[in-house]
Formats: structure tokens, sequence, C-alpha cells
């Protein structure tokens, strides 16, 4: 049995995509989680069939500003920790208690991620414990294990750094699990990061590609593309 999950913070203007803030208002930064939010949602549904879904979110108290979005197939639990190495343990410790036999968490700040990524990640984990998709800032979006390996989520990882990923990589290797890689992706945190963006989309659109369609409309009527 896989099981998916994708955690999230939750749109709220000044507390999302904030080191955009100043290249955007508090409410386009909103607006583009949100709709970096659908497109993967949308995603979701081509792999509802091969994976249970999961939505782990924060605040606790905001999901109805994201209810709406959310497919009755998809189940909806608050994340609980500290840090993010804590988040992530625990939610996959609350899906792996359900008896899953692999499980994915992915960050929802991927808006280039495709169905694809997603199926290899899961085909991965039939020959390895571990997979994980690194991003080009030296961190990882998508992380799947086939049980619990709670060392993964050391507390020394300093998390939004740039060595995220070789530190999670080094501590799968000490552990002698094997491990493989997914599809590289970049995640949108930045104005630099928003611009690869826009040329990405303009690219895929131009060699008939698919693409984040919701995250390409706000993008248009924000003047980015």
């Amino acid at each position: 049995m896989n099981a998916f999950i994708l955690m999230t913070r939750v749109p709220i203007e000044g507390e999302t995509k904030t080191r955009l803030i100043g290249n955007l208002s508090e409410k386009e930064c909103a607006n583009l989680q949100f709709n970096f939010l659908k497109d993967i949602i949308s995603l979701l549904d081509y792999i509802k069939n091969y994976a249970d879904i999961f939505i782990t979110y924060t605040p606790e108290d905001k999901l109805k500003m994201i209810e709406n979005i959310i497919p009755p197939y998809i189940t909806s639990f608050p994340q609980r920790g500290i840090n993010l190495g804590d988040r992530m343990k625990n939610a996959f410790e609350y899906v792996f208690d359900k008896k899953y036999k692999r499980v994915i968490l992915m960050g929802s700040d991927i808006p280039t991620v495709k169905v694809n990524h997603i199926i290899d990640a899961f085909k991965a984990l039939y020959d390895n414990d571990v997979v994980i998709g690194p991003t080009f800032d030296g961190g990882y979006y998508l992380l799947g294990m086939n049980n619990l390996y709670e060392s993964i989520f050391d507390d020394d990882i300093k998390w939004g750094g740039e060595s995220v990923f070789k530190k999670t990589i080094n501590i799968v290797k000490a552990r002698n699990l094997k491990i493989a890689t997914a599809q590289k992706n970049r995640d949108i945190d930045t104005f630099e990061d928003l611009m690869y963006l826009a040329d990405y989309i303009s690219y895929c659109k131009k060699t008939n590609q698919t693409y984040p369609y919701n995250t390409y409309k706000f993008l248009e009527k924000i003047g980015v593309l």
C-alpha cells in the first residue's frame, strides 16, 4: 500500500512566500502559494489510484482557507512539531501507523513537479529503503521511505540550509540503507526562482509540455508573464 503526503502552509497574507515580499505584495505572495497548491492538487488526481493521498497543514485552525480546493479523496491532518524535521517525522509516523508500506512526503513549493516524478519515486521504493528528490538550493522537496527512519530528521540538520540534502544522504548511508535520487526540481522561494518559473512555463507552452496552469494564469494576471 502506498501513501502520499503533501505538506503545506496555509497561504496566509504576510506568513507565506515571505522572501518574495517586496517584489510582490503580501496578498500576491499568498495567492501565489494558493495557486501552487491548486496545481499540485490537480496532479494528485492522476495518482489517487496509485496511492492514498494526505495533506498535512499548518496553522491548525486555518484549514477552512483551503478546504474548498481539497477533493474528498484527500485526508487532511494538522502538522505537529516545533521545527520542520519534527513536523515531517510526525507526518510520516501518522501515516505509517495506518500500515502503509511505502510513504512519500512532498512540499508544496514545487509547481514544476510532474506526475511521473512522483510515480517514479514510488517505484524506486520497491528496490530502495529511501528516495529523495533534491532541489537546486541544496535542500530536498520530496522524501520517501518504506519504514520510519527517525535518524533522517536529526536535530543537527539546519532545516532550510544549503546542506540539508547532503547531510540527509550521509545519515542514510551511515545506516547502510539503500537510497535512490528522484528528479531534481526547484522550489520557488525568491524572485530569481520566480523568474525561472516564468521562463519554464513559457518554454513548456512553446514545446507543448504540461505546465502549472493556475500558477501561469496568476503570474499572467500580475504581470510576471
